[in-house]
């Protein structure tokens, strides 16, 4: 089973973020994810911005985090990138 955290931001750019705890394959857990996050994200048309801490896949490096969005059950990383992130978002991936 797919171990990960979201948790709700205060953040001006991210409204969550998504912590992977333990993962193989980030393109297989993908549609495990958006499946489970359809239960916590339940505004139809809302577009939300995901940020993603792949550390278990990455290490702590610069390409730890990524973003995306989610609309209607799906992400969408057409426009994702990695990036660095504040220490808010910092902080809430430690916790």
């Amino acid at each position: 089973m797919l171990k990960f955290g979201v948790v709700k931001l205060n953040d001006p750019i991210y409204d969550y973020l998504l912590i992977f705890l333990d993962i193989e394959n980030f393109a297989e857990a993908i549609q495990e994810v958006e499946n489970r996050l359809k239960l916590i994200l339940t505004e139809q048309d809302r577009v939300y911005h995901i940020a993603i801490d792949i550390l278990f896949m990455t290490g702590n490096s610069k390409l730890r985090y990524i973003n995306c969005d989610y609309q209607n059950g799906k992400f969408d990383f057409n426009l994702s990138k990695n990036f660095i992130p504040n220490d808010h978002l910092r902080q809430a991936s430690s916790d």
